[in-house]
């Protein structure tokens, strides 16, 4: 994936033009190119422009190498500075997560002059939960902080998009409401679970706490769940054990309990299965 980069002069707090506030919030003019315009370049993740203290590192160029991320994604942050001798060399840096104020990466050396960190979706969630609805998505500012020999700062913060495609982001995963017995229809959801007997129990169908399974059927040679449901009016389906329960998904039950053909078309009897009863999974 291509570095999203931009290049940039670093702002100087001296003089009228800004700098670091007394509340610990910023201020200042905003970076310029060397033509003395707005230095962008299309695909550079969102944020403020740099801000440095007096005589701080002079941020040339900034990128991160993806603008969203997902379950298990990691991105990479890099900089480049001017290079100077001295305690005006850079020195490091750290990744901060801008509203719990946490540290998610710290910046490592990649050349004399420029620094790289790596920061992932689970240090983004450990530093403040990731919770979203199907189909939404979250963004995150993150806030670079870059310091020389001496201590002075440059800091540049940009925006990362928190992306589950179509899916939640329930507790830092993501989550198929539709299915889940966790989080049935929404993060924090819970379908009940481990009721007495095969019909008590509930699944999470199209997002809602259900009980479809059908009372037990005495086995027959060529029974199948799709001829049992079709004969109550209902159609077999596959939806009744989500993973969660045995590590199978599959619609046909054991009536003493235990999870067996994971599909509607086989057999309930006659030595398919090789037992003489069977709830079927009808909708």
């Amino acid at each position: 994936m291509p570095l999203a980069v931009f290049t940039l002069v670093a702002c100087s707090g001296g003089g009228s033009g800004g700098g670091f506030l007394s509340d610990g919030g910023l201020s200042g003019p905003s970076a310029t190119s060397d033509a003395g315009s707005p230095a962008t370049v299309p695909g550079q993740p969102p944020g403020p422009a740099a801000v440095s203290d007096p005589g701080g590192p002079a941020l040339v160029t900034f990128g991160a190498s993806a603008t969203s991320m997902t379950e298990g994604d990691s991105i990479v942050v890099s900089a480049v500075f001017e290079t100077r001798s001295g305690k005006g060399a850079i020195a490091g840096g750290v990744l901060l997560e801008e509203s719990s104020g946490a540290t998610v990466a710290s910046f490592k050396t990649a050349s004399a002059s420029s620094l790289e960190a790596s920061v992932s979706w689970k240090a983004l969630h450990a530093a403040k939960k990731i919770q979203f609805a199907a189909q939404a998505t979250e963004s995150r500012t993150l806030r670079a902080q870059f310091f020389d020999g001496a201590g002075r700062k440059t800091i540049q913060s940009f925006t990362v998009t928190l992306t589950c495609s179509d899916l939640a982001a329930c507790d830092g995963k993501c989550t198929d409401t539709d299915k889940s017995r966790e989080h049935c229809g929404t993060c924090g959801n819970a379908c009940p679970m481990n009721q007495a007997g095969l019909q008590a129990r509930t699944f999470c169908l199209e997002g809602t706490c259900a009980k479809p399974l059908a009372a037990c059927t005495p086995a027959s040679p060529t029974a199948t769940c799709n001829e049992i449901c079709a004969a109550k009016g209902k159609t077999c389906s596959t939806t009744c054990v989500d993973g969660t329960v045995g590590g199978y998904s599959g619609s046909n039950v054991r009536c003493d309990g235990s999870w067996a053909t994971p599909n509607c078309t086989n057999t309930i009897g006659g030595g398919a299965l090789g037992f003489g009863f069977a709830s079927c999974c009808c909708l």
